[in-house]
């Protein structure tokens, strides 16, 4: 979302459905909407702070996520995974894939 990368939007909607990741969440983020589910809202709104302040946190954000119920680890898991996506995103804005059928088929 926070990228603005269409395909993405429609592969990571479509891996969510895969994993069974919570409905409501997956609607509220394409939606843009209130999440919830506490502990996915914290990691969405850690994750946009990551994007946002490019990896800058404060104590504060770190200091939220860890009271969510996450770990110091997953705070370089998720700081490694906005990298690689940031890179993909970066890539597709460039080469404007369009999702395929199956793709589209899992959303």
């Amino acid at each position: 979302m926070e990228n603005e990368c269409n395909f993405c939007t429609v592969a990571h909607r479509a891996i969510g459905n895969m994993k069974q990741a919570n409905k409501q969440t997956i609607n509220a983020l394409n939606d843009k909407a209130e999440i919830a589910d506490n502990k996915n809202a914290a990691l969405v709104k850690f994750t946009q702070s990551v994007v946002k302040d490019r990896g800058k946190l404060s104590e504060k954000t770190i200091s939220e996520f860890l009271n969510a119920g996450f770990t110091k680890q997953q705070v370089l898991e998720v700081m490694i995974i906005v990298s690689i996506k940031t890179l993909s995103n970066y890539i597709n804005h460039l080469t404007n894939p369009e999702p395929n059928d199956e793709l589209l088929s899992m959303v």
